[in-house]
């Protein structure tokens, strides 16, 4: 009876090893499907960390940590998924404003440098990486599209200042072309600088034409007017 009861335990006990060995591979089993997705999805992630720590766990019966183990790997690949799109979604604003200056014809290597950093940072599952350099080419790329546009107002404001004036001094033009000169060699603050110094010299020489030209008109009214009263007085006389 001894032996028949302690058979019997025996069994009962080996019947809970398998349904808890059954429960934890079918665990195992939804976990590397996640991890195969996320491989589909070329989404990097080391499953095989995770793999090797069940597997001893396993091999010792401490189902507790097999399952452990397989939580932490399916709360790690939650983790890089999110991370993964958050990547992707700046990496598609990248490209967008990356494409704005190359259809503007602006020039760009320094961002061409930095995609491929970014590349490489997303070929090995650096996704936060790839976010944080994103952001930053980003932020300069958007600072320089603003740039070109205003150093272009600033230049065509410069360009038909001098082109208007009435008395074109040799520092306008001058300025106009270091501003154009800069603007071609992408140097967009420089170049909105002389821009603005160009269209500053020309009203200026603008506003001095004017007051020259008004000086001269009371000269020349008050010429006629004293002709005009000596002739008068002649008459008289």
């Amino acid at each position: 009876e001894t032996l028949l009861a302690s058979l019997n335990e025996s069994l009962v006990s080996n019947r809970e090893v398998i349904r808890d060995y059954d429960s934890v591979k079918d665990n195992y089993l939804i976990v590397k499907s996640k991890a195969d997705n996320l491989s589909t999805n070329n989404i990097i992630f080391d499953f095989d960390k995770y793999d090797i720590k069940y597997s001893k766990a396993l091999a010792s019966n401490d189902f507790e940590m097999a399952n452990s183990v397989l939580q932490e790997a399916s709360d790690s690949m939650d983790v890089i998924e999110r991370s993964f799109d958050e990547a992707e979604r700046r990496l598609d604003n990248f490209n967008s404003i990356y494409s704005s200056l190359s259809r503007a014809d602006i020039p760009r290597k320094e961002f061409l440098d930095q995609k491929k950093e970014i590349d490489t940072s997303a070929s090995k599952g650096n996704y936060d990486d790839v976010v944080r350099m994103c952001m930053a080419a980003i932020s300069l790329m958007s600072q320089k599209v603003k740039n070109f546009n205003l150093a272009k107002e600033a230049i065509t404001a410069a360009q038909i200042a001098v082109s208007e004036s009435k008395t074109v001094t040799e520092t306008g033009q001058k300025l106009l072309k270091q501003a154009e000169s800069s603007f071609e060699s992408g140097d967009y603050l420089k170049s909105i600088d002389f821009a603005r110094d160009s269209l500053s010299e020309s009203l200026s020489s603008n506003e001095e034409y004017s007051e020259a030209k008004e000086l001269v008109g009371q000269a020349e009214e008050k010429l006629e007017k004293y002709i005009s009263e000596a002739l008068d007085k002649n008459l008289q006389t």
